[in-house]
């Protein structure tokens, strides 16, 4: 596309009619008693790779794309460079300026090629941080539970009763579940806070940079980092906080399926 731009664009306004190169391009030559400009010859030698090498999968997708009725950009691409293309290959027959139009097929495609690679560019990043997303999700969780179940009840505190402790999935926890939450740890799922509290670092959800105090009561996202754990007035020194698994999906989980599904969508034309 370059050398074609050069020849019908640059060239011109660089050199001098009366010039070799000039004069070499606008003069006949004849093949098989036919006369043609040299200028047209070359740019069609240039363009005719560029068209059906380059534009090759732009044709593949746009004849999919017709059998399905399925009429996208790729198909308003392909009708435009090919109306171009064959329009100058006529010129270039009747020996007529329109030859130039060949550098209008090369330039559209080459311009919609580029933009469908920052296309792909764009979903490798984003495929990058979808990646890194999922990786702020915890693969398990402590689950506690009383020692009995005449421990249980609104009465029961992990800070001050004792309770066991099972390592789980977290696909494997359901709503109500309490877990442990251990500082430097990731939260497994959303829930709300009951006993204990902690710092929480909650940048990679809302951007916040410094953690945000967490108390009884308050909301619990999946996927933030306990920073610090304490314990309130009464209470022994605590290990950890203990949240309650709230139901649904996880707001981490949320943004990882926005993610995935604005990368799958396509706008419709």
């Amino acid at each position: 596309t370059l050398p074609i731009i050069s020849i019908t664009m640059i060239l011109p306004h660089m050199l001098e009619p009366d010039c070799n190169v000039m004069k070499f391009l606008k003069s006949s030559m004849t093949i098989a008693g036919h006369p043609f400009i040299r200028e047209s010859l070359v740019l069609w030698a240039l363009v005719t790779p560029v068209q059906f090498g380059c534009g090759f999968s732009l044709y593949k997708t746009s004849y999919y794309g017709i059998m399905r009725k399925v009429y996208g950009m790729d198909v308003l691409v392909t009708v435009g460079m090919t109306a171009s293309y064959i329009y100058a290959a006529m010129a270039t027959w009747e020996n007529e300026s329109g030859y130039r139009f060949f550098e209008t097929s090369a330039v559209l495609l080459c311009f919609v090629l580029l933009g469908k690679w920052m296309n792909a560019m764009a979903v490798c990043r984003t495929s990058d941080a979808l990646t890194s997303l999922m990786k702020l999700q915890a693969k398990s969780a402590i689950r506690v539970s009383p020692f009995s179940d005449a421990m249980a009840g609104h009465s029961w505190n992990p800070l001050v009763d004792g309770y066991k402790e099972e390592t789980v999935p977290v696909q494997r926890l359901r709503p109500g579940d309490m877990i442990k939450i251990l500082k430097g740890a990731s939260v497994p799922a959303d829930g709300e806070l009951l006993y204990g509290v902690f710092g929480a670092d909650e940048s990679m959800i809302t951007g916040e940079s410094i953690p945000v105090l967490k108390t009884p009561g308050d909301m619990v996202l999946g996927g933030t980092i306990c920073t610090e754990t304490g314990n309130q007035e009464g209470e022994s020194v605590a290990a950890g906080a203990f949240v309650r698994v709230s139901g649904g999906a996880s707001t981490l989980g949320q943004i990882v399926k926005l993610l995935q599904e604005a990368q799958s969508r396509q706008v419709p034309i």
